[in-house]
């Protein structure tokens, strides 16, 4: 047998933190600004290829972070 390499466990990533991801990389180069505002999320769906209520938890999650740093 051969030694453990020390693989650790795949794990899949839910659409909505992966649309997050992308939202949050948006912002931090520059792309979205404060006060600029999001295409509707029936255009966001179908630029990431996921659905509305994938795209409006992404958009939730992104709020909730951004209540908890000023908290």
């Amino acid at each position: 047998m051969t030694p453990d390499p020390g693989y650790r466990a795949v794990t899949r990533t839910p659409a909505y933190v992966q649309v997050a991801a992308q939202l949050r990389a948006a912002i931090g180069a520059g792309q979205l600004r404060p006060g600029d505002e999001l295409a509707p999320e029936r255009e966001l769906a179908a630029q990431f290829g996921v659905g509305r209520t994938t795209v409006r938890e992404a958009v939730r999650l992104l709020a909730r972070e951004v209540k908890a740093a000023f908290v």
